[in-house]
C-alpha cells in the first residue's frame, strides 16, 4: 500500500485522526523536554484536556487540548455550541484549561506530515468569542437547530486566506491579536 493509500484510509477515520495528531504532539513536547502523556489513555474523550505536561524539574503542570484533522481545509470542531444570537453559555470561557494545538496531517511531497498550529489560552477564548459573534451577525445566517456547534476554519487560525468584506467564511476579519501561531512552540514554553 502506498502512501497516498494510507493518507485516505486514515483520512477517513475521526478517531484515527485524533489519535495521530495527540501522539505527535506528545513527542513534539517529549523532544522540549516535558513529561507529556495522553489524558484519553486512561479515560476516553478527557473533558477539557487531551495532554496533561509536567515539568520534570520543578513539578509544574500544563493542559492542552488538541484538535487534529486531515482535510485539506480543516474547520476544527471545538466542543461549544451556540445559539443563533451568538451565545455560547455562561463562563464557558471555563471550558479553556490551557494552550490548544491544532494539529493538520496533510500530504507533501509523497510523505505524511503535520503542521503544528499553537494558540495560548487567552488567544483560544478570544477567537472563539470573536469570530462565534462574527459568524451570527452576518446576514441570511439561518439554522434550523437553535444550538449549532462552534467550528474554528484553520483560515481564521493562522489570519492566512481571509478576504476582507467577502460574504463567506473567508470574510471573517479577526478583530483580535494573535501571535503568529504556525509551530509557536514558544508559547508553551520549555521547561526550565
Amino acid at each position: 500500500m502506498d502512501t497516498l493509500d494510507i493518507f485516505n484510509r486514515i483520512k477517513g477515520d475521526k478517531a484515527r485522526v485524533c489519535k495521530l495528531g495527540e501522539t505527535a504532539v506528545i513527542q513534539k513536547l517529549t523532544e522540549l523536554g516535558w513529561d507529556a502523556f495522553n489524558a484519553n489513555s486512561t479515560n476516553p474523550n478527557y473533558k477539557g484536556v487531551d495532554i496533561i505536561c509536567v515539568n520534570p524539574k520543578n513539578l509544574n503542570t500544563l493542559f492542552i487540548q488538541v484538535k487534529s484533522s486531515a482535510e485539506s481545509e480543516p474547520n476544527f470542531p471545538t466542543g461549544l455550541v451556540s445559539d443563533t444570537k451568538g451565545f455560547i453559555g455562561d463562563q464557558w470561557e471555563k471550558q479553556i484549561v490551557g494552550p490548544w494545538i491544532f494539529v493538520h496531517i496533510k500530504m507533501d511531497d509523497g510523505r505524511i506530515v503535520y503542521k503544528y498550529y499553537i494558540l495560548t489560552k487567552k488567544e483560544v477564548v478570544q477567537l472563539i468569542g470573536d469570530s462565534n459573534s462574527w459568524y451570527w451577525s452576518q446576514p441570511k445566517r439561518n439554522a434550523k437547530n437553535p444550538k449549532q456547534p462552534i467550528g474554528l476554519p484553520i483560515s481564521w487560525i493562522t489570519g492566512e486566506g481571509l478576504i476582507p468584506n467577502s460574504r463567506s467564511f473567508r470574510g471573517y476579519p479577526r478583530n483580535i491579536e494573535i501571535e503568529p501561531c504556525e509551530d509557536g512552540w514558544d508559547k508553551i514554553g520549555m521547561p526550565e
